[in-house]
């Protein structure tokens, strides 16, 4: 993740799918049915815009700018409770506004 997000720069010229593969191999990740969209029985939104919410979040409850930790809030964004809130995309917390998202993760629940 390091690698990535340091290079970030330059990988965001290649095309996902190549830069997927070449991490893919590079962890040795193993194959798997992970294909969770086409279970879905509504339309999910694009990896661009499903991005832009993770990237927001981590933005707003990040607090340091050294790579290392930043990777560490990315982690713990998408290891917690509200990434599986924000992937249900037919309930309505993926279309919240920022600062509402960024209180439901700092709080640990979603606020009423």
């Amino acid at each position: 993740m390091k690698r990535i997000y340091t290079h970030s720069d330059v990988l965001h010229c290649e095309l996902i799918d190549s830069v997927a593969e070449e991490f893919i191999n590079m962890c040795s990740i193993k194959t798997g049915d992970f294909d969770n969209v086409a279970k879905c029985k509504y339309e999910v939104p694009d990896y661009w815009t499903i991005g832009e919410v993770y990237e927001r979040l981590i933005e707003d409850v990040q607090t340091n700018e050294n790579v290392d930790s930043i990777i560490e809030t990315l982690f713990k964004v998408y290891n917690s409770w509200i990434s599986d809130s924000i992937s249900r995309f037919s309930t309505d917390f993926y279309y919240q506004n920022r600062d509402y998202i960024k209180e439901c993760f700092l709080t640990n629940k979603q606020i009423a």
